[in-house]
């Protein structure tokens, strides 16, 4: 079949716009919407070629693309579909059903150059070998785990790294950022294999990805060395001496309340008799004036100007009613 004008292996003497294997229609064009050859000679080729870009109704659809020359990428076209005046577009269905992620998931082996940050001076190792170990893993244990994201990332897009170290992630000193970061902007990497801390001078010249390290501050108590011998596990923590002090304080405090509370009550119980007695000392003072007040009365209605005493209240109210 002709693509283009160039004849294939297995049909390299038929060229044109016609059909060659005899599945197309009658102008020319097969099943799949690609213009094949029509008859054989080079004459009618060129002929039929000159006529398509003449009436410039007929266009092929390509779908171009490198991941990248700087990587060692190679370029890849592929045939999506065609374009013509009587059909309108024409895309393959492969395309369609695809996204351009899924289509261009195969890098081809592409070299991308990773930086990352090892803090570790002692190792003998070859670097990526030191990431994936299992042996010390309480060193440089970010980087490791976020060089084993990677790890899946690369073989996910089949492509490979280019691998060096650094022992810095990247700090903003006299006016250029050094290690990692530094090694981003003078384009000397193409990824970071490190995660770093989000800070406003960084964002400024380098493009973050999603997070992949949480880091929080948290609290670590330490587990008891044997929990076989003793089985009171939450004794374990603290000294005897420690808990004879809290046992102290406790007793201390029990006591300190008791007294407070007694105290309190003898207080209240005071206070109360206080009340009991003035208002005892009230009532009285209110009898005597009271007493005093019915005699002058009764002095002025008898005549006399002596006040009789306290005893003689009743039988004065006895004579003023007889007389």
């Amino acid at each position: 079949r002709i693509r283009d004008g160039a004849a294939t292996d297995d049909n390299k003497k038929c060229a044109g716009g016609g059909v060659a294997d005899g599945d197309g229609d009658a102008d020319g064009r097969g099943d799949d919407g690609v213009l094949s050859g029509r008859g054989c000679g080079t004459s009618d080729s060129e002929s039929a070629t000159n006529n398509t870009l003449q009436r410039k109704d007929y266009y092929r659809l390509y779908d171009v693309w490198n991941p990248g020359l700087q990587y060692g990428g190679q370029l890849n076209i592929s045939e999506i579909g065609y374009f013509a005046l009587d059909d309108g577009l024409q895309i393959a269905l492969w395309y369609r059903r695809s996204t351009t992620i899924t289509r261009r998931m195969d890098m081809k082996m592409a070299r991308i150059r990773c930086l990352i940050v090892v803090t570790n001076k002692n190792h003998t190792d070859t670097l990526e070998h030191y990431l994936t170990a299992h042996y010390d893993t309480h060193l440089d244990s970010m980087n490791r785990f976020n060089f084993a994201l990677l790890s899946n990332v690369r073989d996910l897009f089949n492509f490979s790294f280019v691998m060096s170290k650094t022992a810095s992630w990247g700090y903003l000193k006299n006016g250029k950022f050094d290690g990692m970061i530094g090694a981003l902007v003078r384009k000397q990497a193409d990824i970071g294999g490190s995660p770093i801390f989000f800070r406003i001078e960084r964002a400024k010249v380098i493009d973050y990805t999603t997070r992949t390290w949480v880091a929080r501050p948290c609290f670590i108590f330490r587990h008891p060395p044997s929990t076989k011998k003793d089985r009171i596990v939450f004794l374990q923590p603290f000294s005897n001496m420690v808990w004879i002090l809290l046992g102290l304080c406790g007793i201390f405090t029990i006591c300190l309340l008791w007294l407070l509370t007694s105290v309190e009550r003898r207080l209240e119980a005071v206070g109360v008799v206080k009340q009991l007695g003035h208002s005892t000392r009230s009532s009285r003072n209110m009898n005597i004036r009271g007493a005093t007040t019915n005699n002058q009365q009764a002095s002025a209605i008898g005549g006399n100007d002596e006040l009789p005493p306290v005893g003689c209240r009743c039988s004065t109210r006895t004579t003023l009613s007889a007389g």
